[in-house]
């Protein structure tokens, strides 16, 4: 489970931490929304978060930002801006 609380909206971006666990004790990460050029990225690696690696695929990625990016996306791509967020897949 990851949940993810936005921190700042501005015209051309928003901003969100995402909590591994909704572990606030710990570090969160930021992900950032970049409305002008429709691309999110990962600014800064939640201290919770793990990176995982699929050797067929050749390809690494962030597990809990992964999920955390899916929904955001989902969301921006159907015109919304959620203030806090919520994905669990286990």
């Amino acid at each position: 489970m990851v949940t993810y609380y936005l921190i700042k909206n501005i015209e051309n971006s928003a901003e969100y931490e995402y909590y591994p666990e909704d572990d606030k004790t710990k570090q969160p990460g930021i992900i950032v929304v970049d409305k002008t050029n429709k691309k999110i990225f990962l600014k800064s690696v939640a201290e919770r978060d793990y990176e995982t690696f699929a050797e067929e695929f050749n390809a690494r990625w962030w597990v809990y930002y992964e999920h955390a990016e899916r929904h955001i996306i989902k969301d921006y791509n159907n015109g919304l801006i959620k203030e806090t967020g919520l994905a669990m897949w286990y």
